[in-house]
Parts: structure tokens; C-alpha cells; sequence
């Protein structure tokens, strides 16, 4: 099970940005607390595994909102984007960052966007993958 860091100053990774309902271990940093990780990460591999241990979300993680990211490829056609954006904002998710490249017929990218809990992505990312043309939507 998780340790109780209540009181212990800690930051989420952004390797893996974990969100609640991820499976989640901690690192402590030597001068930085504790980092969040998601437990399957593979920057924990190579750390001192007595420094690693398993964690858990509290009932208030302290952030209402997460930074997720998401790789995507559709075969490019017009209002992509768009389509992209409504699934979002009907899910209320904020879209913080777009990095999308056509390369003649095939858009590969990724996407950052603002979610409360990983609940959330999951039906993001099936609502993406149903969009015409995606062929790929995954969790970076």
C-alpha cells in the first residue's frame, strides 16, 4: 500500500505526469521532496531502489486540475483540429498545447491538455479514436 506524505512537500513527475487514479510511486529527491511517478514509468528503473516507494492518492491530491499528453495520428482532412477541440471541450478539458505536423496525407502529433482525474482521459481518448481518420491516440 501507499505511504501518508501529508505534510511532505512533493511534486507530480513530468516524465509520466501521473494523474489520480494512476498507480503511483515516489522518489525522494535529494532537496526536492518528493517526485510522483506513475508506478510503470521507466525513468524509476534506473534510480536507487531505496528511494522508490509505492504511493497513493489521497482523497484531495492538492490539484484540481493535471496536465496530461497525448500522442495522436489521423490521415489529415479538413476540421481535424476542430473535431479534436469539441471532444475536448464537450469533456471539459482544457487544451494547453497543440503540436500537430502534416506530412502529406498522415498528421502525427501530440496534444497537452488539463484533466481532474484519469477517468477523464480514458473517455477523451475513446471519444478521439472514434473521431474519422485517427488511427492513434495514446498517453505519453
Amino acid at each position: 500500500d501507499g505511504q501518508n506524505l501529508e505534510g511532505v512537500p512533493f511534486s507530480m513527475a513530468g516524465c509520466c505526469n501521473p494523474l489520480p487514479g494512476d498507480e503511483i510511486s515516489g522518489y525522494v529527491s535529494l532537496g526536492r521532496g518528493v517526485i510522483v511517478h506513475r508506478a510503470s514509468c521507466s525513468n524509476l528503473q534506473p534510480l536507487e531502489k531505496q528511494r522508490v516507494f509505492p504511493a497513493r492518492w489521497s482523497e484531495k491530491s492538492g490539484q484540481d486540475t493535471f496536465l496530461c499528453s497525448l500522442r495522436i495520428h489521423a490521415w489529415d482532412r479538413p476540421r481535424l483540429l476542430e473535431d479534436i477541440s469539441h471532444v475536448l471541450a464537450e469533456r471539459g478539458s482544457s487544451l494547453s498545447e497543440v503540436d500537430l505536423r502534416s506530412d502529406q496525407e498522415l498528421v502525427r502529433g501530440q496534444i497537452s491538455l488539463e484533466l481532474a482525474e484519469v477517468d477523464g482521459l480514458i473517455n477523451i481518448s475513446a471519444e478521439l479514436r472514434s473521431l474519422e481518420g485517427v488511427t492513434l491516440v495514446e498517453r505519453l
